[in-house]
């Protein structure tokens, strides 16, 4: 009977474990996002699962939460006043990402995908 509770208390330990973990966005990223025509160097930045940053072209800022290896938020354009929203799924070696984007807060994903690679 000992022997159940002990396993039972460390499976639970490890499953709490598992579901709490969230991949790690923080880091300087390569991004093309487009037809891979538009290249924009992001600093990324990460508390918990919150994540906040910045891209180089229009003076772009990030934000967004993660949920195990997807990161989803939105961008906002300083220069131009463009926004929508994100969704970014990490690789498993965490070295890049893939992307899709929107412009506003709902509506379809565009065909043009939005990539980062660490560098």
């Amino acid at each position: 009977m000992h022997y159940l509770v002990t396993m039972s208390f460390i499976l639970s330990l490890f499953m709490n474990t598992t579901a709490q973990a969230v991949a790690d966005f923080s880091g300087n990223w390569s991004t093309t996002w487009g037809k891979g025509s538009l290249i924009s160097n992001m600093i990324l930045q990460q508390s918990d699962s919150s994540v906040n940053g910045s891209y180089t072209y229009q003076g772009g800022n990030i934000s967004g939460k993660v949920q195990g290896h997807v990161l989803m938020g939105t961008w906002y354009q300083q220069d131009n006043g463009a926004r929508g929203t994100f969704s970014f799924t990490l690789s498993p070696d965490g070295q890049s990402f893939k992307g899709r984007w929107r412009n506003g807060a709902s509506g379809p994903w565009l065909k043009d995908v939005w990539n980062g690679v660490k560098y």
